[in-house]
């Protein structure tokens, strides 16, 4: 009896057609992977741009459950001759590509044999009749032979809190699973339970919502494999499944992007290594929603609506070579075997428009029902970090979104083994601030935070990601994001605590107070978003940049007159990671433009303010800003139609809307910082 599909699920999805979103999958599904049988391999150009470690795991277990449901003698020849390649090919084949550790003793696998281990041991259980009786003898050899031993040395070699861990886990569990090694399964039960010590309080992750796909993804996969096969153990998924309302909050929209086609991508808060282009893993979403109705129904009604929401409105839309690594997410077989176990959809218009999370980050839009303007702002983890890695510099910063366009950006990432990499990491390539001592010709950055580690008794508590989370609230349509990165900069900076004011939907407010332990200039980066060649900009020295993107444009304005606008420097946004050079996702160089402010002579003490305003293309011409002082200013909009004005004194600073009348204050008294109205 199957493991993955039970005769329950198999006569859940019956007639196929009785239900519109799920016609679309289903066949859209057959189809692509009929595609597969049409040539033979993995490896084929003409079908994908990745490698075939990186496509192996979805190619196979996607065709596996279309030949269990609907049995084709091309694609049952297909698997076969695919499955028993993969299973026959060496161990270095099955260690991974050239760059992973070929010299361990004894010899340990990487993410690459997890997924060839998913891909055989899934095959060999939803359609075990396409093989012999001898070639599933050796199938289930390799499986106890070779897959779950390199797997489990990894486990065995490493110690530190990741998404490695989850995905080796995976490998090493599904293969268990499927042929029933009672030993391996008691074992990866434990692991799981401890691999659970890798994420947030609230669901959310350290490393990025790209990594908690993926990490939540062999999560799933063990959780999937485990339970299905013995459900007496009992796994809880509901750590990860918390994880939704963060998926919800950082989704941003979705409409076509220059270079992937006609049919609209989805656009998420890309913070540290994760793509702009986002969406998560339908599979898990699916999963979720199924497995947790009872415990979790609020996450798993958003889930619900998340995959109804990206994935069921173009079923061919691809690419399908990326999903199982998460680099790019197309929905799967498991979205099929649970679509009719779902739970219902839950519009997020439930949800408040304000959200703070455990890893620092921080969401606020002008609301759901439009979501015209979002900000996004990575803070401290006030938790500490369960899971780091995959850092970028960029405390302090924050991604802009309005009517749809990303115009403030974070730089997302490509491939590693790229030079350009470092790039995306260094802190002058975020909206945050770097620090110039004279004499010196390199700018003073953000450092990142260790990994996590643990020995056989124990288990490092979660680390600082450094600086203080110092307010994070709403009241009205005014919302603040506080943050301290002072000691992110190698001890040289005391202080820098950024205060980021939305005030209802156009306007915006940064106040920056800096001290720095001797003197230095002050570098504010700004990061704007030319992923296609689509910006316009205007510079009006010495205080003011003009930029546009489609029907949204905005204003910044620096008040401090001791900075001098620099720039555009040709920077780099990318759209998605690539394991490979020259990839759909990486951007050009001038994808982005860097702008910054610095400082004309150096200070160890300074408060600067900046203000934004986002609007139409058009219509923001319509808003003007006027200075008081240096530390009073005020942005009125067209027709006066709303006049919001900041005031900043030692600790307190107003925001009034002079129009309706309406005065909040930020306070600050010993340390804490409070929003009152």
């Amino acid at each position: 009896m199957s493991v993955f599909l039970t005769e329950k699920e198999r006569q859940l999805i019956g007639n196929p057609n009785r239900d519109r979103k799920f016609s679309n999958i289903y066949w859209g599904m057959l189809n692509r992977v009929k595609k597969y049988s049409e040539a033979p391999g993995l490896s084929s150009r003409k079908a994908t741009n990745s490698d075939w470690w990186h496509h192996a795991a979805e190619y196979v277990t996607d065709a596996a459950l279309i030949c269990a449901l609907k049995p084709d003698e091309s694609l049952k020849v297909w698997i076969r001759h695919t499955v028993l390649e993969i299973a026959r090919r060496s161990e270095a084949e099955w260690i991974g590509p050239f760059f992973r550790d070929h010299t361990a003793n004894p010899s340990s696998g990487h993410l690459e044999t997890a997924h060839l281990s998913i891909a055989v041991a899934v095959a060999l259980d939803l359609v075990p009749e396409i093989f012999t009786d001898d070639e599933i003898t050796e199938l289930k050899q390799v499986l106890r032979e070779k897959a779950i031993p390199l797997c489990h040395q990894w486990l065995m070699n490493n110690h530190h809190l990741a998404n490695w861990r989850c995905i080796l886990l995976a490998g090493m569990a599904v293969a268990a699973a499927v042929i029933n090694d009672r030993e391996i399964m008691t074992e990866a039960a434990k692991e799981y339970n401890f691999c659970l010590n890798v994420i947030q309080p609230d669901g959310s992750y350290a490393e990025s919502l790209q990594y908690s796909n993926y990490c939540y993804y062999g999560l799933m996969m063990t959780h999937e494999a485990l339970m299905r096969r013995d459900p007496s153990l009992k796994l809880s998924n509901v750590a990860y499944g918390k994880a939704v309302k963060w998926f919800v909050h950082s989704y941003l929209y979705r409409k076509p992007l220059t270079g992937w086609g006609p049919y609209p991508m989805p656009r998420s808060l890309n913070f540290n290594d994760s793509a702009a282009i986002f969406g998560t893993d339908p599979d898990l979403l699916m999963h979720i929603s199924a497995t947790l109705k009872e415990e979790l129904p609020e996450e798993a009604g958003l889930a619900r609506w998340m995959f109804d929401e990206l994935y069921t409105e173009y079923p061919a839309q691809g690419p399908f070579d990326r999903n199982t690594f998460g680099f790019v997410n197309r929905y799967g077989f498991l979205s099929i075997i649970h679509y009719f176990s779902a739970a219902e959809a839950i519009s997020p218009a439930s949800l408040p428009p304000f959200a703070a999370f455990s890893n620092g980050q921080c969401v606020n839009r002008s609301s759901w029902s439009d979501s015209k303007t979002v900000l996004g702002f990575s803070g401290s983890a006030p938790d500490g970090m369960y899971g780091p890695g995959h850092l970028h510099g960029d405390i302090n910063s924050f991604i802009l979104a309005y009517n749809n366009e990303r115009l403030l950006v974070d730089p997302g990432h490509t491939c590693y083994r790229s030079l350009i990499h470092q790039f995306d990491l260094s802190t002058r390539s975020h909206n945050t601030c770097t620090f110039k001592v004279p004499g010196q010709q390199k700018s003073l950055e953000q450092t990142t935070c260790p990994t996590r580690h643990f020995t056989k008794d124990n288990v490092d508590s979660p680390v600082p990601r450094g600086g203080k989370l110092l307010l994070a609230e709403r009241i009205d349509d005014v919302a603040v994001f506080a943050n301290n990165a002072g000691d992110l900069y190698d001890g040289s900076v005391s202080k820098f605590e950024r205060c980021v004011i939305m005030a209802g939907e156009h306007a915006f407010f940064i106040v920056d107070r800096i001290e720095t332990k001797e003197e230095m200039c002050t570098e504010w980066n700004w990061l704007l978003n030319n992923r296609d060649g689509e910006l316009e900009f205007k510079v009006i020295y010495p205080d003011r940049l003009v930029a546009r993107r489609g029907n949204a444009g905005m204003k910044l304005f620096n008040l401090s007159g001791n900075a001098q606008l620099n720039g555009p420097m040709y920077a780099h946004v990318h759209d998605a990671y690539h394991p490979l050079p020259q990839q759909p996702g990486e951007g050009a160089p001038g994808s982005g433009m860097l702008f910054n402010w610095t400082e004309k002579t150096p200070a160890k003490t300074r408060c600067a303010i900046y203000a934004i305003v986002v609007d139409e293309y058009g219509i923001v011409t319509g808003w003007h800003m006027q200075q008081k002082d240096e530390n009073t200013c005020s942005l009125e909009g067209p027709a006066s139609c709303c006049r919001w004005t900041l005031s900043v004194a030692d600790n307190l600073m107003t925001i009034e809307e002079e129009i309706s009348e309406r005065k909040y204050s930020i306070t600050i008294n010993n340390g804490t910082w409070s929003l009152h109205k």
